[in-house]
């Protein structure tokens, strides 16, 4: 058997902790303040929530996290949804979009953020911009007036993403950004924010290939 990496054994302490503050916690408020529906199946309860147009169980009262199809999902995933669901505070949103600079520690963070997020926007989409609006479909995204080109793709109920392009031009190359809702402290910490990103362009590639 492989060691695992720091990283591997820091993913599965977040889950087991995220778990732990989850089975403390009120399903009902926790379904109010996140969007989640809970609801009662062959296997007991469940808070049942969307994450990029695919449904995720959470099992009560042990907080497991399962897919469509019954498999659960990778661990750094399952770390998000139940990040998500404890989060939640139930705030409205703002419908005014911020960038990651704007997130509490973001000016901290954005070199991480630009490297990790913008870069790669960039690197798929920014020689075929109008490829961003085909590739998002699948996730239920919907082009929006930004930039040149723009989507906007609900990650969870209440956490909507913009992914945006500007087209390259004679001076500079090809340039992109991510906004986010004003309200999104109330649901994520930053550095979630970013792990959002790279499961948004996870779920964007598998489409690349096909538009």
């Amino acid at each position: 058997m492989s060691k695992k990496s720091t990283q591997e054994e820091a993913v599965e302490l977040a889950f087991a902790s995220a778990q732990k503050q989850l089975r403390g916690m009120d399903p009902q408020v926790v379904a109010e303040h996140s969007g989640a529906e809970l609801g009662t199946g062959d296997e007991g309860a469940y808070l049942e929530v969307t994450f990029l147009n695919q449904r995720y169980r959470v099992l009560l009262p042990e907080a497991e996290v399962r897919g469509e199809s019954g498999e659960a999902p990778p661990l750094v995933r399952g770390v998000l949804i139940l990040h998500y669901l404890i989060q939640a505070q139930g705030t409205a949103l703002a419908r005014r979009w911020v960038d990651f600079r704007s997130l509490p520690g973001g000016v901290v963070y954005y070199p991480v953020f630009r490297g990790r997020v913008i870069s790669r926007l960039v690197r798929m989409f920014g020689q075929r911009p109008q490829e961003l609006i085909s590739a998002a479909a699948p996730l239920v995204g919907r082009p929006i007036e930004m930039a040149d080109w723009a989507v906007e793709i609900s990650a969870f109920p209440r956490v909507p993403v913009v992914l945006a392009l500007w087209e390259a031009s004679e001076e500079f190359g090809p340039e992109g950004t991510v906004m986010y809702d004003d309200a999104l402290p109330a649901y994520l910490e930053t550095e979630d924010a970013i792990v959002v990103c790279e499961e948004i362009f996870g779920a964007l590639k598998n489409y690349v290939k096909n538009v």
